[in-house]
C-alpha cells in the first residue's frame, strides 16, 4: 500500500523555563543551535512529497522568530543525499564545539522532513540508518539534545534504547536540565500524513500551530516541550482519525536530568502578537495574506490566548455552532492585537479548511485525493500539464501511459494503433506544484490519408506545450500548443480531414470537479494545418482505481460539413 505521508524528523531546541528567548541566553551563557533537513525526494521509488521542505522552512522560521535562533547558529539542508546530509552534520558539530568552551549550556535542534521507514531515513535514493542519526545527534557535544521525528514508521527511532512513554512527560519547576528528548510523529507501524488542504503535514501543522502560542495552556506567554508534544498529539490523533491510513500516534523518548520543563518558543519575542479575547470561543483559523493556514486552535472561553507572528495582515475564521465568522487583522510592530467577537462578521462564503466538520473533512480529502483532486493528464482528448511519476500506470481502453521516472512518462493509444495510426508519444514535466503545471512532450504517429483520391502514407513529428494552472480547488485550466512536421510524397494540407491526424493546433480546456468522484470536461481548439474547429465536452466519473469518461466532440473541416462523435474511455489508474 502507498504511504500518504510527509516525513518529518525535527530536531528541537529547547528554551530553558525561567529564560526569554534571544540575546538575553546568551548573556546568561545559554547558546541555542538549530538544524532543519527538508527531503521531498525519497527515491525512486517512493512517491515525491510535497510539503516537506515547505514544513521544514516553517519550522525553521519558528525557531528563529520565537525559539531563540540566532540566524548564524541555524543550518538549512534542502532535499541532500547521504553525503551532504552527513557532511552539514559535521558541519554543524564543529560549530557547536567552537562555541562550547565557557558556555554555561549549550542546547541543540535537529528538525527532519522527509521519507522513512522501519529502520532509516530516506534520501534520495540513499538511506540514513536510525542507528547513524541517533549516534550523530549523541555525538554533538550540547547540554540538550531535542529531535522531532515527523515520518512514517518513525516511533521505531525512539525504541532503539527502549523508549517507554511514562507518567510524567517533562517536569515544569526549575530550569537546570540536561539530557535529550526525541519525539516522533508516528508509532513504529504507522504511516505519517500529509494534507493538500493544510498544505503540510498533520503533524507538524498542529505542532506549529502550538509552537505559535495554541499550546499555551497557562497563558504565561511561553510554550513549553509538554504543552506543545501534548498538542500536537491530541490534534494528530483527533485529525487523522477516519482519514484513509487511520489515526497517527506520535511518540517520544525522554532522558533529562536535573528538574524543569523546556521552554520551546517565547511568544513575547514576536515581531506581532494576535490576541484572541476571553470573548471569543470555537474553532479559529489563521491564513495569511497569500491564503495559506499558518495555525488553527480551538479557543474556549473565559481565556485570552496570543498568538505570535510575523507583521502582516492575516484573515481569522472562527466557527462556533456551526455558524462561520471571520475578520481582516493587520499586524503591526510588536504590540499585541486584541481581537473582539466585535471584530467578527458573518462570513458569506463557504468555508473548507477541514476542522469545519473534522472528521468527515478529512477523510473524504484524503480519499479524494486518489480520484477528485487527482490531477488528470488528459482532459478530453488533449494533453494536460499533469505527468506521472515513476511506477504509476494508465491502462484504458485505447489510451496507455505509465512513468518512466518521476514526471517523465511514455504513452500509445492501442486502439488507434489497430485502426493504423501507429504512435507513441512521450511527456515530461516542467514546474510541478499544487496551484502550477507545465509540461513539454513530443508526439510522432504514422497514419494513411487520401490525397488527389490516393491513400497516402503519412508520419508526423509534433513537439508540444501545456500550461495547467489550477484557477480554485476545484477548477483548472488547460492552454496548449502543438506544432506538427508531416512526411509524405504529397502535401498533407491537400488531403482529406480525418479526426484522427492532427496539424499544428492551439487548444484550451476545463477540468471542474463536481464531486470527489465526478469531473466535467471541455475542452476546444483550431488545427491551423487542416483549418479544422475542434470542441467537445464530457463526463469523468467512477471510483478510487477505475474511472469511465464518456462525452463527445465535434469537427467541423475546412470547406464541409462538421460531425460529432461519441468520446469515451475507461482507465485504471494503478
Amino acid at each position: 500500500m502507498k504511504k500518504i505521508w510527509i516525513g518529518f524528523l525535527s530536531g528541537w531546541l529547547g528554551l530553558s523555563a525561567g529564560l526569554p528567548a534571544g540575546q538575553n541566553d546568551r548573556d546568561q551563557g545559554v547558546r541555542r543551535f538549530a538544524v532543519v533537513v527538508g527531503a521531498n525526494n525519497g527515491g525512486a521509488d517512493r512517491v515525491r512529497l510535497r510539503y516537506a521542505v515547505s514544513d521544514a522552512r516553517t519550522m525553521g522560521r519558528i525557531l528563529q522568530e520565537l525559539g531563540g535562533v540566532a540566524p548564524e547558529d541555524a543550518l538549512l539542508l534542502v532535499d541532500p543525499d547521504a553525503e551532504a546530509f552527513l557532511s552539514g552534520m559535521k558541519r554543524f558539530r564543529s560549530r557547536v564545539e567552537e562555541a562550547r568552551p565557557g558556555r554555561r549550556r549549550v542546547e541543540v535542534v535537529f528538525y527532519y522532513s522527509g521519507h522513512s521507514d522501519e529502520t532509516r531515513l530516506l534520501l534520495n535514493d540513499e538511506a540514513i540508518p536510525y542507528e547513524t542519526l541517533r549516534e550523530t545527534i549523541n555525538g554533538i557535544p550540547a547540554d540538550v539534545r531535542i529531535a522531532i521525528l515527523d515520518s512514517c514508521a518513525s516511533g521505531a527511532f525512539t525504541r532503539l534504547k527502549g523508549g517507554k512513554k511514562k507518567p510524567s512527560f517533562l517536569l515544569d519547576e526549575a530550569y537546570d536540565m540536561k539530557g535529550y528528548a526525541f519525539l516522533t510523529s508516528s508509532s513504529a507501524t504507522e504511516a505519517s500524513q500529509e494534507s493538500d488542504l493544510l498544505r503540510g503535514s498533520f503533524f507538524t501543522h498542529y505542532l506549529a500551530s502550538g509552537l505559535r502560542g495554541a499550546a499555551d495552556l497557562n497563558g504565561d506567554g511561553r510554550v513549553t516541550l509538554n504543552e506543545a508534544y501534548q498538542f500536537a498529539f491530541n490534534e494528530t490523533l483527533a485529525g487523522t482519525t477516519g482519514t484513509l491510513h487511520g489515526p497517527q500516534h506520535p511518540n517520544y523518548d525522554i532522558e533529562m536530568t536535573g528538574a524543569g520543563d523546556v521552554v520551546m518558543t517565547d511568544i513575547r519575542t514576536a515581531s506581532a502578537v494576535l490576541a484572541l479575547a476571553e470573548e471569543i470561543e470555537g474553532r479559529v483559523f489563521v491564513h495569511d495574506q497569500a491564503g495559506r493556514l499558518i495555525l488553527e486552535v480551538s479557543k474556549p472561553g473565559g481565556r485570552k490566548i496570543s498568538l505570535g507572528l510575523e507583521e502582516g495582515r492575516y484573515r481569522v475564521v472562527r466557527i462556533s455552532d456551526g455558524r462561520i465568522f471571520e475578520a481582516g487583522v493587520d499586524l503591526k510592530g510588536s504590540r499585541e492585537d486584541i481581537l473582539g467577537p466585535g471584530r467578527f462578521s458573518p462570513s458569506k462564503e463557504k468555508y473548507t479548511t477541514p476542522r469545519g466538520d473534522r472528521d468527515h473533512r478529512l477523510r473524504e480529502e484524503i480519499r479524494s485525493r486518489i480520484f477528485g483532486g487527482r490531477p488528470i493528464t488528459v482532459n478530453l482528448t488533449q494533453p494536460t500539464g499533469a505527468v506521472l511519476n515513476r511506477g504509476e500506470f494508465l491502462l484504458g481502453i485505447g489510451p496507455i501511459a505509465w512513468g518512466l521516472a518521476n514526471g517523465l512518462q511514455f504513452g500509445t493509444n492501442i486502439f488507434e494503433i489497430i485502426g493504423g495510426v501507429y504512435n507513441v508519444d512521450l511527456k515530461a514535466a516542467l514546474i510541478r506544484s499544487e496551484s502550477f503545471a507545465v509540461a513539454a512532450g513530443v508526439r510522432w504517429s504514422s497514419f494513411g490519408l487520401k490525397s488527389s483520391g490516393v491513400e497516402t502514407t503519412y508520419s508526423s513529428v509534433s513537439p508540444y506545450l501545456v500550461i495547467s494552472p489550477r484557477l480554485s480547488r476545484k477548477l483548472t485550466l488547460h492552454l496548449g500548443g502543438r506544432y506538427a512536421e508531416f512526411f509524405g510524397t504529397e502535401k498533407v494540407e491537400e488531403a482529406e480531414y480525418s479526426d484522427e491526424a492532427e496539424g499544428t493546433i492551439a487548444f484550451a480546456g476545463l477540468d471542474l470537479d463536481l464531486s470527489e468522484k465526478t469531473k466535467f470536461l471541455v475542452e476546444g481548439g483550431y488545427d491551423a494545418t487542416f483549418r479544422a474547429l475542434r470542441s467537445g465536452a464530457g463526463f469523468l466519473f467512477g471510483g478510487a482505481a477505475v474511472r469511465f469518461k464518456l462525452g463527445f466532440q465535434y469537427f467541423q473541416p475546412r470547406e464541409a460539413a462538421g460531425f460529432t462523435r461519441l468520446a469515451t474511455g475507461l482507465w485504471w489508474r494503478l
